[in-house]
């Protein structure tokens, strides 16, 4: 999947894992990507993303030993802050 989340860059070939976890990265990082979905939309979709993270954390032993623990629990804060404040948002729009 990826090498490690503290500094070593590259993907590693996990069957089709890989691009899922691209794919839940950029959506996390990149605004403009989901600028245009409802924010109701977003947080479907980041709801997803974070139980597929969590699964392939769990389900996955090559993660945990290719990905620091810590790292991973600060990249998981990250997202788990992004659907807090998609939340906020959510409120505030309503």
């Amino acid at each position: 999947m990826m090498g490690q989340m503290s500094g070593g860059g590259g993907i590693r070939r996990m069957g089709g894992m890989e691009v899922m976890m691209v794919s839940t990265m950029e959506a996390v990082t990149e605004p403009s990507a989901v600028e245009e979905q409802s924010v109701q939309e977003q947080i479907v979709n980041l709801a997803s993303a974070i139980v597929f993270l969590e699964q392939l954390w769990l389900e996955e032993p090559e993660i945990q030993e290719q990905i620091d623990p810590a790292a991973w629990q600060r990249f998981m804060e990250a997202v788990y802050g992004q659907l807090l404040e998609l939340k906020r948002e959510s409120v505030r729009v309503k």
